[in-house]
């Protein structure tokens, strides 16, 4: 079932979420001859139930119970996934890290965990929808580790494959990626 779930899912992104042109500037600041668009799939009914369950799989195959990343890529990532696990034995808390510290309210950086002091010492996967570098999740990280969470893992839906393996790796942290961007393009002649 989830082997299908993922060709599913590899369909939505190549329909939706994928596209080439002309130079186009990423978030890494980089230029590039495609783009991964992924609100499109993970905004999607169907992409968000089958990012949702080929997630939950793994974060239950590693018994995690909080999830969530940067805002706004994770935030229907974790949303999504939260949501299915609530049918589980071991659901699992959603949250995401603000890029800038809220100002007003409670001024926070982590959204969704009402004290983050919970998660001294807890594994936390940090979710990403497509990454380049790794340097915008390692914010999300960062925010993590501050409050005393463990995270040893980066999953996203798209590597780029443009260096964050080996970043991550310099950081002790694996990168787990859903697909990589080679799986999308066209066949050289």
């Amino acid at each position: 079932m989830l082997n299908d779930y993922k060709l599913k899912l590899k369909d939505i992104i190549a329909t939706q979420s994928f596209s080439t042109g002309d130079a186009i500037t990423l978030a890494s600041g980089k230029s590039s001859h495609f783009y991964f668009n992924m609100k499109f799939t993970t905004l999607d009914p169907f992409g968000s139930f089958y990012i949702s369950h080929l997630i939950l799989d793994f974060l239950q195959q590693k018994n995690i119970r909080y999830f969530g990343g940067l805002e706004v890529g994770a935030i229907p990532m974790a949303a999504s996934v939260s949501a299915l696990s609530a049918e589980t034995k071991h659901p699992i808390q959603a949250f995401f890290i603000r890029k800038k510290e809220k100002q007003h309210g409670e001024s926070v950086a982590i959204e969704g965990i009402r004290d983050s002091h919970i998660l001294k010492d807890v594994p936390v996967i940090v979710a990403e929808d497509v990454t380049t570098t790794g340097h915008s999740a390692m914010q999300a990280v960062h925010a993590l580790q501050s409050v005393g969470a463990k995270v040893e893992t980066v999953l996203t839906i798209i590597d780029r494959q443009e260096g964050a393996i080996e970043f991550f790796a310099e950081q002790n942290i694996t990168l787990h990626a859903l697909f990589k961007a080679d799986e999308f393009m066209p066949p050289k002649l």
